[in-house]
């Protein structure tokens, strides 16, 4: 991850309200963000030796949490449609499970899609843990979440060196896809890749991209020299307050509150 400091300056224990926690687990470490209603008040990054319920809990001074949602990009998954989905035997749909994981399934029920996915012991008993009403959903399920009711788009999530893009038309998920890359042209034919499989021109649909990428980094500078309406992420359903970094760069945290 890109991004070195991603903390705010605000203080939640002068604050009463309650609070609410998104977190975003990746391969490498964890972002979490503490949430009043649905202003982001705090964030901070753990790598992933430090991703313990006491760590998180040492963050929020006197505050309580009342309930946690968490989004994870890990790979290997897989979606189905309602009626082709068979609950009896998850492994159908993963045959090559990592070592150290479970296989989980999620329903989009508005969209009438199943989500199957694994995910590392490690992150599940992390979850677990937390002493609230919690919830975990892969980044397909978050991206979804944070299209529902709007206009179609692509949303791309850059992190870790790795790309989730989620193609939203016509009220629900079209596409969803995870890839990896080396240089920027590698995430400009994924990106691509993801439109044509669409059927989408991509300079007639909207396309949102953030995460760990800057208006002046290579890959956004590739990545506008063919996507001329590419734009950083926004939205106007959360707001951040005391961020010391922009808005985009949050996306993350953003997402996996949409879960809630």
């Amino acid at each position: 991850m890109v991004i070195s400091d991603f903390s705010f300056s605000t203080d939640l224990s002068k604050d009463s309200k309650s609070i609410s926690l998104s977190g975003f687990v990746s391969n490498t470490d964890m972002l979490i963000g503490l949430w009043q209603g649905r202003i982001l008040k705090q964030a901070e990054m753990l790598n992933s030796e430090d991703a313990t319920y006491s760590k998180v809990k040492s963050k929020l001074r006197n505050g309580t949490i009342d309930s946690s949602t968490f989004a994870f990009n890990q790979e290997h998954s897989t979606h189905i449609g309602f009626d082709n989905y068979n609950p009896t035997n998850l492994k159908v749909y993963l045959p090559e499970l990592p070592d150290n994981s479970t296989i989980e399934s999620e329903k989009l029920r508005q969209q009438k899609i199943v989500t199957v996915n694994s995910i590392s012991a490690h992150t599940r008993r992390f979850i677990n843990s937390i002493q609230s009403k919690n919830s975990l959903h892969h980044i397909s399920t978050a991206l979804s979440n944070t299209a529902l009711g709007l206009e179609d788009q692509i949303l791309v999530l850059v992190y870790d060196n790795q790309m989730s893009v989620l193609v939203h038309k016509n009220g629900g998920l079209k596409f969803f896809e995870e890839f990896s890359g080396a240089i920027p042209n590698d995430f400009l034919y994924h990106l691509l890749y993801s439109a044509d499989a669409c059927s989408i021109d991509i300079n007639k649909i909207k396309v949102q991209i953030g995460g760990s990428i800057d208006s002046n980094s290579a890959l956004f500078v590739a990545l506008k020299s063919y996507i001329h309406n590419i734009e950083l992420f926004s939205s106007t359903r959360y707001h951040i307050e005391g961020a010391k970094l922009p808005y985009h760069y949050y996306m993350p945290l953003i997402v996996a509150k949409a879960c809630e």
